[in-house]
């Protein structure tokens, strides 16, 4: 039986226009979280110096959700991991596999696409979905004034504007630096550069 290229596929009437007009409408309202993602990542592990030792920490990050490959560089104590296409990874759970593997991680350097959004008064990268933000700031701020409860400044003011204006634009960002994870609330993370995704 061939279609009839006259109904439309949600039918003629007034029910089947109401329900492709909602499924239009949370295709555009999920597009934005459905595309941020990591690039890539890059975990500097402290006391890693063996082969057998490097394969052994790469298995057990091969098997963190997210991650399809880890190949290290014994030379520099790093990994490189390898995404799900589209996808992205939980840093804690990344941690959690270097100590299970009997190493401690130094940092964790990512390339991150995601939004821009506030969230109680901070300006935050949203990554993925909504559980994975991560409060931006530059070389500029003083650590110990975030972890003392003190009100720091995050970013210098160019930086703050800038992003605040693409922000306002609902501009996707590439953010590239390194974590800065908390036990409570979202990890920082230290810009080394961004760029709008065109």
């Amino acid at each position: 039986m061939q279609p009839n290229s006259r109904n439309p596929p949600f039918g003629g009437d007034a029910l089947g226009r109401l329900l492709a007009a909602a499924l239009l409408a949370s295709f555009v309202w999920s597009a934005p979280n459905a595309f941020a993602e990591f690039k890539s990542v890059k975990v500097k592990v402290d006391g890693l110096a063996c082969p057998l030792c490097a394969y052994g920490l790469e298995k057990k990050l091969a098997q963190v959700k997210g991650v399809t490959e880890a190949k290290t560089d014994l030379k520099n104590g790093t990994v490189h991991l390898s995404l799900v296409e589209g996808g992205g990874v939980n840093v804690r759970s990344l941690d959690k596999a270097v100590r299970e593997a009997g190493f401690s991680v130094k940092d964790v350097a990512v390339t991150a696409l995601g939004w821009l959004k506030e969230e109680n008064g901070l300006l935050v990268l949203s990554v993925r979905d909504n559980s994975q933000n991560f409060l931006l700031f530059e070389d500029s701020a003083r650590e110990e004034e975030v972890h003392s409860g003190k009100q720091p400044k995050l970013r210098t003011e160019a930086t703050e504007s800038a992003l605040r204006k693409l922000m306002e634009a609902h501009t996707l960002l590439a953010v590239t630096g390194k974590i800065h994870d908390h036990a409570k609330g979202s990890a920082g993370l230290l810009i080394e550069k961004y760029a709008v995704v065109k």
